[in-house]
């Protein structure tokens, strides 16, 4: 199975991103951005937690323009939540900031020479997969049911957990995107039982998305959300 890897770039750099995407495409690594990779008409915020969820390697491509950038450190935010491996790549002076200042990032310039491409392939190589929990399975399968009764079969499975994290929140959020789900009574009204009762762990960024369906009344969720 090939690596999967989220580029996390400024659209300001989304050329550099797009090279460095294809030289390491041709190592066979499978690699995601947002400004290519996303479809039009699909909901791009739940589509970003997903792609981070199953990545094996997070990407910063770091330069001054990345802070600028309105979602860069959100999706650096969801990437730590979800304990996965952060690579930063320093393409100018700038350097891994804030909760990733720990991080020993790559410096190069661009072009990507073939020792730089040879490093990340290498350190894609030796970085483990990521772990999944029954729950998170579960969630799995729920995204990708394929009937209204293999979404209300699967839903019900939840309701013998009482703690979910946030990744995982954010993952049945992304689920209301599988018609088979959002138009399923029972897998709908499981979905917002439990993130109605979890708000407090959902990601404001999610409050675009879960405007477009009903979730039960809680203290965090305006009359707009209703």
């Amino acid at each position: 199975m090939s690596t999967k890897i989220f580029l996390s770039h400024s659209d300001i750099d989304k050329k550099i991103a797009s090279e460095l995407k294809t030289k390491l495409s041709k190592h066979g690594l499978t690699v995601f951005l947002a400004h290519e990779d996303i479809e039009a008409g699909s909901e791009w915020v739940s589509k970003l937690y997903e792609e981070i969820q199953n990545c094996k390697i997070f990407i910063m491509l770091l330069s001054e323009n990345y802070p600028l950038s309105n979602f860069t450190d959100q999706e650096v935010g969801i990437a730590l939540n979800c304990s996965k491996t952060i690579l930063p790549i320093c393409i100018d002076k700038t350097r891994p900031y804030g909760f990733v200042s720990s991080k020993q990032g790559i410096v190069c310039s661009t072009p990507f020479d073939d020792s730089i491409i040879d490093k990340i392939v290498n350190i894609s190589k030796t970085t483990p997969a990521p772990k999944f929990s029954d729950l998170d399975n579960i969630i799995s399968k729920l995204i990708n049911s394929n009937s209204y009764a293999e979404s209300a079969k699967i839903a019900a499975q939840l309701k013998q957990y009482d703690t979910f994290s946030e990744a995982q929140l954010t993952q049945l959020v992304s689920a209301y995107d599988n018609p088979q789900v959002n138009y399923s009574y029972v897998a709908e009204a499981i979905i917002n039982e439990i993130v109605g009762d979890n708000l407090d762990k959902v990601n404001p960024v999610l409050c675009d998305l879960l405007e477009y369906y009903y979730i039960p009344d809680h203290p965090s969720l305006d009359s707009n959300y209703h």
